[in-house]
């Protein structure tokens, strides 16, 4: 069998010098030589390679013991270097060493490392520990960043590539974002690169120097939440009352009414329901503390209703995040083709016309129209506070003066689902009620016809 040609090896003898061995690329020599060092023999198989290549130019017999990749990188980055500021290999590495750097081992691509992140936030959803929306804000945002990024490594990210894709105006190919991002969207973005950047550290694909820190965009000043409307909050509660027989009513009761967190609400908390004194105590593990709120009438009906038909058990408060995402896109919000079909079947386009009607889910909605409606039916600050379980500030910030017509306050808290009303149902309104017009004359005889005495007129 012939030799390869253009091959040549280097393999150290037993007095330590170093013999070079192969057939020049012509076929016109063997070569066999011997040198001191190994630098000596890697620059003797460069010259030799060179002068196959029909370069003239002979290489210096350097004494090194870098292999010939190693000095190419050494080279590469020599060039880099700025000239006259003294810095050397030597220094680079006294440097990282000083501040504990290590390198990258086998740092992905943006794009594969975005791909393995959203398919564990996938694993995470399908173990019920996130929502179906967080999962669709991290990839629309993500698969947008992995575009912008698609020919850099993980690792070569640094912290200003991150926030120019939160803030920049530039358009991103394939996607049709209006850019800049207003307040909502570029802090949806910085939230899902920020998971990412997270699981990055933690998987070690980036480097171990290399930090940033989300800053939160500008925020409106006393930014005013949403709130449902009663034609929405009508579909919302029929959504929870039909769905699955009314499996998970009574959670989606206590959120609208009682003004509580979904956590605060879950069977998986410790929050009580004390049906016959008309208390739903929120648990001491909840994030504003342990504290009673009174039950509405309309409320504690519906209550009755699901304790008659046996669905107020603890797992009747625990309804998984998917299933919560059902219930709202049956109300008309968004919610991904996939999770419908699973949930719903093939004909749910034929059969819920309305989902996504209502656009995306905003989180906190029936806590925030809880709250506005609250303090528009009885006008007692402290009152609304308690039954919040926030502070002072909080309530003049967002809540102050968010309803206005009384006649949205007085449908809200006699709401019944329809089935309900159907059969004949009447809702009373909480007592002590106090609602108050601005005088207009066909709103007070709406308002007058409706509650009788109750209402208490504003001094003219």
């Amino acid at each position: 069998m012939a030799k390869p040609r253009g091959k040549y090896k280097k393999k150290q003898l037993p007095s330590g010098s170093w013999r070079i061995t192969g057939t020049r690329l012509d076929g016109s020599a063997a070569v066999k030589e011997t040198v001191d060092t190994e630098g000596q023999a890697v620059a003797r198989i460069a010259e030799l390679m060179l002068e196959d290549s029909g370069n003239k130019v002979l290489l210096p017999s350097r004494p090194t013991s870098l292999t010939w990749d190693e000095q190419r990188d050494a080279e590469a980055v020599a060039r880099l270097f700025p000239e006259g500021r003294g810095w050397t290999f030597k220094g680079m590495f006294e440097f990282c060493k000083a501040n504990d750097y290590l390198p990258i081992q086998n740092s992905p691509s943006v794009p594969d490392s975005v791909t393995e992140f959203l398919v564990v936030l996938a694993a995470r959803l399908e173990r019920d520990e996130i929502s179906p929306q967080h999962l669709e804000d991290c990839t629309i945002y993500l698969e947008a960043f992995a575009l912008v990024h698609v020919d850099h490594k993980t690792c070569n990210l640094s912290t200003k590539d991150v926030e120019s894709f939160c803030t920049g105006s530039e358009p991103i190919a394939g996607r049709e974002f209006k850019r800049p991002w207003k307040y909502h969207s570029q802090h949806n973005a910085r939230k899902a690169v920020s998971i990412w950047w997270c699981w990055c550290r933690k998987k070690n694909y980036l480097a171990r120097d290399l930090t940033w820190t989300p800053t939160k965009p500008n925020s409106i000043k006393n930014r005013i939440p949403p709130i449902l409307t009663i034609e929405a909050a009508q579909a919302y509660l029929d959504a929870a009352w039909t769905y699955r027989a009314g499996r998970w009513a009574g959670f989606f009761i206590i959120e609208l009414f009682c003004g509580v967190r979904p956590s605060e609400a879950s069977g998986k908390s410790s929050s009580k329901l004390h049906l016959a004194t008309g208390i739903f105590e929120v648990g001491h593990d909840c994030k504003t503390g342990r504290r009673p709120v009174e039950i509405s009438p309309n409320a504690l009906i519906m209550l009755e209703v699901l304790d008659q038909r046996g669905m107020l058990k603890e797992e009747n408060f625990s309804p998984s995040l998917p299933a919560q995402a059902v219930v709202r896109a049956i109300a008309g919000w968004n919610l991904s083709p996939r999770l419908c079909l699973r949930a719903l079947g093939k004909d749910y386009k034929e059969r819920y016309p309305q989902i996504g009607t209502r656009g995306r889910w905003i989180q906190d909605l029936p806590r925030h129209t809880a709250l506005s409606h609250h303090y528009a039916l009885f006008k007692n600050k402290a009152k609304t506070v308690a039954y919040a379980g926030h502070n002072i500030g909080m309530f003049d910030a967002h809540y102050d003066g968010r309803v206005t017509d009384p006649r949205e306050t007085i449908a809200f808290w006699t709401m019944l689902p329809t089935e309900l009303k159907e059969k004949g149902c009447v809702a009373a309104l909480p007592a002590g009620a106090e609602i108050r017009t601005y005088r207009t004359p066909e709103i007070d005889a709406q308002v007058q016809t409706a509650l009788g005495p109750v209402l208490v007129p504003v001094a003219a």
